[in-house]
């Protein structure tokens, strides 16, 4: 008799404990191998944590549960949540360490959850410590080439989401959406990962108005994010494809007195040499790849075009052969003057062609 109460009160026990077992939150370190990357980061192996900056850095995983929540300090940046593809959320976060809800469902669900950075924040590295999961996380990447892009504004998607030209800081900080920027949308048209190095405002040796002299763009080629003194090691994956959109900046405003440049030719000259010692620094970390540079499409006589075209003449006599320039006719409808969604669709489709065209990505 007291073998079946024991037995009966065992039974008991497990019915009891079976609900709160399967609905308790499992945590995942932000190193787990089952979350995948795209663009540049930087694992602390030591704390389980991962940091990132550079906008359109993407996390995504396959969940089969019905809630998983991020723990992270986003520095102030906003994020998009999407499932299967959809987005279904904007994250709006701080500079404080929280949790965010990702995706929440009555009943469970078998999807692929991804968080993309929408913008550029220059302060700090976002702060990734880890998830909260009712459910299981799975791994879902497979191999795909991979396209790093070097740009300004406009591959940084800055007021993307807006419809006209005049805005406010504010309208162009909620606007701006890397998501839905020419880069990322080239890479998902070529079935591509990509990574994107882009920071508003500054050019190959010249920023927009002559500002912040301290830095350009080629600064940061090497680096894990937007931030002036880090100094990080980062993880990325090496690229089939370079893709460089710079010089807009460099020519777009007059050159200023206190500047050290005689004249517009005599910038163009300096733009030119600084434009093919880029490009060298890029060949030596990442080897003879292909190199697309792109361009507006301008009158002959226009200072950025003639430059560009002296750029390729001097690659060109120096033996190289693996450069490619696109130039394309950009409207700029959205806010400060850049391109739209629709309009960053479209360069996309004219880019992936044109890449597709010459072969850039095939073995």
């Amino acid at each position: 008799m007291l073998g079946r109460i024991i037995q009966l009160m065992s039974i008991a026990l497990l019915i009891l404990w079976a609900p709160f077992s399967a609905a308790k939150d499992v945590n995942i370190e932000a190193t787990d191998y089952r979350l995948s990357f795209s663009g540049r980061v930087v694992k602390d192996w030591t704390n389980s944590d991962v940091y990132f900056n550079w906008p359109g850095v993407a996390l995504s995983f396959r969940f089969k549960g019905m809630d998983a929540s991020i723990i992270m300090n986003g520095r102030g940046g906003r994020f998009d949540v999407l499932v299967n593809g959809r987005v279904v959320s904007i994250i709006n976060t701080d500079s404080t360490l929280k949790k965010y809800s990702l995706v929440k469902f009555d009943s469970q669900q078998d999807v692929v959850v991804e968080l993309v950075k929408r913008n550029e924040t220059y302060d700090e590295m976002v702060l990734f410590d880890g998830l909260e999961v009712n459910g299981d996380v799975l791994g879902h990447r497979t191999p795909q080439k991979h396209i790093i892009f070097f740009g300004d504004s406009l591959s940084a998607g800055l007021g993307s989401e807006s419809h006209h030209q005049q805005c406010s800081s504010d309208e162009t900080f909620k606007t701006s959406n890397a998501r839905v920027a020419f880069p990322t949308m080239t890479a998902k048209l070529l079935n591509a990962s990509h990574s994107q190095v882009s920071y508003s405002g500054l050019g190959v040796i010249r920023n927009y108005a002559g500002e912040q002299r301290y830095h350009n763009l080629p600064y940061y080629f090497n680096k894990a994010g937007a931030v002036l003194n880090d100094s990080s090691a980062y993880e990325d994956r090496h690229p089939a494809l370079l893709v460089i959109e710079l010089g807009l900046n460099d020519f777009n405003t007059d050159l200023k007195p206190d500047e050290p440049w005689a004249n517009v030719e005599d910038f163009r000259h300096s733009w030119t040499d600084a434009y093919v010692q880029f490009i060298i620094q890029l060949r030596q970390r990442y080897g003879d790849v292909p190199i697309v540079l792109v361009g507006l499409e301008l009158d002959k006589d226009d200072p950025f075009e003639r430059g560009i075209n002296a750029v390729n003449e001097e690659l060109l006599r120096m033996g190289e052969r693996s450069i490619y320039i696109k130039k394309i006719d950009i409207k700029f409808d959205g806010c400060l003057w850049h391109p739209t969604e629709v309009e960053h669709k479209r360069i996309s489709t004219i880019l992936a062609s044109f890449i597709s065209e010459m072969s850039l990505l095939n073995d």
